[in-house]
């Protein structure tokens, strides 16, 4: 779909990276490392840091739902895509 202002770039969440690492880590694979910090490196990917809202908006979800934390985070762009959940899903 194109936005009166162009197409929104990509993002992600900060914890996608984290959660890409951890098996790779785990592995002890560099080169598995390295091309997922090219991939968050790209200009064209926005990388979005976790508010201090959105934070406490995936608490709730993780304590009330169940949860995992990077499920409760992951999905999530902003409070407004977290209170669309919770009214679909509350």
């Amino acid at each position: 779909m194109v936005r009166p202002h162009g197409p929104k770039p990509p993002r992600q969440p900060s914890i996608s990276l984290l959660e890409c690492r951890v098996a790779p880590l785990r592995q002890g694979d560099q080169s598995c490392l390295d091309r997922f910090e090219a991939l968050f490196a790209q200009p064209d990917l926005l990388v979005v840091e976790l508010s201090a809202s959105v934070v406490e908006l995936a608490t709730q979800l993780r304590a009330n739902h169940g949860l995992r934390t990077p499920d409760a985070l992951l999905d999530f762009q902003g409070p407004a895509d977290l209170a669309a959940w919770l009214a679909a899903n509350g």
